[in-house]
């Protein structure tokens, strides 16, 4: 005996259907464009040990982390998160800057390249990328312990900012964004809870900024991920607050 079954959809579903799939259709093309763009944005790195000489006390600082902390997005050096920090610091000091940040490097990749003396300033970009790629939580936590551990050591100012906010680009379907904004504070969290382990790491929150800066115009690269001049300025500031704290 065969059994034929006669499914009808509602008018209302069919219309529901289709939306959602015209919206995978063109999120879907949308997303792959700006990655293209991304992957040729992140080969344009502005990333240059820095030296500033002067007869000024000297001070030295050792830079690791991301595609941000490797200038990815802005316009020059200069205009970078560490290259307006050494200009910063030229202010007061004779600068030496060491920059080891490399696009796409997460926690456990600060382990990779670990300065061979002791810095002035220690600063490390890192996170977004854990965030970005949901590394196991549990698997971060060892990760920041482990960074933490030996960087607290290299420095009597080690600054750690991270993780970014992943969830804000436009360029991420819906979906992910909601699920990246809810585990980006448990990333923080973590940084937050081993940076109080030492007296001298500073954890600067970027999805939890001091209320006293900006504000910040349009902070997007060409890509709508990585962070343009002004993105970059926002980056730094979170580097200055921590470098001011005592």
């Amino acid at each position: 005996m065969q059994i034929s079954y006669n499914l009808k959809m509602s008018k209302p579903l069919i219309i529901f259907v289709t939306i959602i799939v015209i919206y995978i259709i063109v999120q879907t093309a949308y997303s792959g464009y700006y990655l293209l763009k991304g992957w040729e944005l992140a080969d344009k790195t502005n990333l240059k040990d820095i030296k500033y000489e002067n007869n000024k006390s000297k001070i030295t600082v050792f830079v690791n982390g991301d595609s941000v902390g490797a200038g990815v997005g802005a316009a020059s050096i200069k205009n970078t998160a560490v290259g307006r920090f050494a200009s910063y610091l030229e202010q007061k000091h004779s600068v030496e800057l060491i920059n080891k940040s490399k696009s796409g490097q997460k926690m456990a990749n600060m382990l990779e390249t670990v300065p061979d003396k002791k810095y002035d300033v220690v600063v490390l970009i890192v996170s977004s990328n854990d965030l970005f790629h949901l590394t196991p939580i549990s698997k971060f936590k060892q990760n920041t312990e482990k960074v933490l551990g030996i960087y607290s050591q290299k420095s009597d100012k080690v600054i750690l900012v991270g993780p970014g906010k992943v969830y804000g680009s436009v360029v991420i379907p819906f979906p992910l964004r909601f699920i990246y904004k809810i585990q980006a504070p448990k990333y923080a969290i973590i940084i937050d809870e081993e940076a109080k382990k030492y007296k001298n790491v500073i954890h600067m929150n970027p999805i939890d900024p001091p209320p006293d800066i900006g504000p910040y115009k349009y902070t997007d690269a060409e890509d709508k991920f990585h962070p343009n001049d002004e993105g970059h300025r926002f980056w730094f500031d979170l580097i200055k607050k921590g470098f001011e704290r005592s």
